[in-house]
């Protein structure tokens, strides 16, 4: 019996060549119905990784020609899982930091309690760098202080949907007003949304330059402050573009359809130096 016949899974990927295989393969062992991935302009071997692992089904491949960031690439994901016979949507991170035990955790709870979305909160351990703990508090001060949103984990990117909120997604903003969009839906939702714990996972590559460090963590509220006093203009990032002007210049591969058989597939065994 397929437990998770109803779930597509969103992957938005940036440049993710060490990692995304191996969170492919782990998504691929859960037997979803579709897994789709969003390539954000990717400069690394990223795509040929994902094409790759299309030989084994399901992963459909839709790839930007510029990179926009992650709000307008999970918008593209959530157009194309429109037309898909689907009931939930869940995105999970390419870099690894979501496990798979963690996404069923997510995948249950919308299941369960019959919610519109439900969101991972990190269990930050004392074993947690306090970069990451001080970037996550951040974050949660930013929300109370300019949003009134009290929310436990403002910036997870776990989460689940049902398909019927997808249209209101797609009236989101971009940048970090995405992820404070996000948060406001879940309010006003309220108890049709949900929270379930997970780990906070941090690997060398998740603490390597990629990752917010005390800078950035002011850099984000600075900025979140100053987005939302001029909500229609970003003073870092080019919004300069349309969502659907780029869904329409993107390219969607779909998988293979003759699948190889998922035995040959083995996550421990997937490493970025195939690609060598």
């Amino acid at each position: 019996m397929n437990k998770y016949k109803d779930f597509t899974i969103l992957i938005p990927c940036y440049n993710e060549e060490e990692t995304i295989g191996t969170v492919l393969v782990q998504m691929l062992s859960l037997n979803p119905k579709h897994i789709v991935v969003v390539d954000d302009g990717s400069t690394d071997r990223s795509t040929e990784i994902v094409k790759y692992l299309q030989g084994f089904g399901k992963i459909i491949l839709i790839q930007h020609t510029k990179n926009v960031g992650v709000g307008s690439a999970l918008k593209s994901g959530f157009r194309y899982c429109l037309g898909l016979n689907t009931k939930y949507v869940v995105t999970v991170d390419a870099d690894n930091q979501h496990s798979k035990r963690d996404t069923v955790r997510v995948m249950k709870k919308i299941m369960k309690d019959d919610l519109l979305v439900v969101s991972g909160v990190r269990k930050f351990h004392k074993n947690i760098p306090l970069k990451k703990k001080f970037s996550n508090f951040m974050a949660k001060i930013s929300f109370i202080l300019l949003y009134g949103i009290k929310t436990p984990d403002p910036l997870c990117g776990l989460r689940s949907y049902s398909k019927d909120i997808l249209p209101e997604l797609l009236t989101l903003e971009n940048g970090y007003d995405w992820a404070v969009s996000v948060n406001k839906l879940m309010k006003k939702f309220g108890k049709n949304s949900g929270y379930v714990p997970i780990d906070a996972i941090y690997t060398p590559y998740s603490l390597s330059s990629k990752s917010l460090t005390y800078f950035k963590g002011f850099l984000m509220l600075y900025k979140m402050i100053m987005l939302e006093l001029v909500r229609k203009v970003d003073l870092f990032l080019n919004n300069s573009y349309s969502d659907l002007d780029i869904a329409k210049e993107a390219n969607v591969v779909l998988p293979k359809k003759r699948a190889k058989p998922m035995y040959m597939l083995d996550e421990r065994l997937f490493i970025v130096s195939k690609f060598n």
